[in-house]
């Protein structure tokens, strides 16, 4: 068959199409597996965090690490090193709960600490649980490709008191 003739089998196929199938109630569950179109999760959106980042002060070198986002849910993890000791690390995780991102830490392995996402979108991450002493708010905000900001804040006695934390992409360690 060659294809002209490839062609002209697509358009007859098309013109003989139900009608049913522009019918005005037409739901999504009568839509074909291979035509669905698939919808971007919340998780998805954050795509633009996938990666190593590494943010350096003097002998002072924080990495922290993202996956893609697979299974409604980023897996992290972040690494501060001083001096060539190992100062702090933590266990990321953001996911999906009950409809909502939620991003979980874990620092120095301990207790899970729960922080709602607030707002999302393709350049920016809002994570909050004002009932936490430090931080209340953590948040990421993409400023190019290569570099995003990482701030983690509280508000104590009325005032806001955080940190910002640059952060260049660097190319991860296999």
């Amino acid at each position: 068959m060659n294809i002209s003739m490839l062609s002209l089998t697509a358009v007859l196929s098309w013109s003989i199409v139900p009608p049913m199938l522009f019918h005005a109630e037409w739901t999504k569950r009568d839509v074909p597996l291979a035509v669905r179109r698939p919808q971007v999760s919340e998780v998805d959106r954050l795509r633009w965090l996938t990666g190593c980042w590494q943010n350096r002060v003097g002998q002072t070198v924080t990495d922290e690490q993202w996956m893609a986002p697979a299974g409604q849910a980023m897996i992290g993890m972040s690494r501060t090193v001083s001096n060539e000791r190992l100062r702090a690390w933590e266990a990321l995780r953001i996911v999906t709960d009950s409809g909502r991102l939620v991003y979980v830490a874990q620092p120095q392995g301990g207790a899970a600490t729960r922080f709602v996402a607030t707002a999302i979108s393709d350049t920016l991450a809002v994570f909050e649980n004002l009932a936490h002493d430090f931080p209340q708010r953590i948040a990421y905000a993409r400023v190019r490709a290569d570099s995003v900001v990482a701030r983690i804040s509280a508000v104590k006695d009325g005032r806001e008191r955080g940190m910002a934390i640059p952060m260049g992409r660097r190319v991860c360690a296999p």
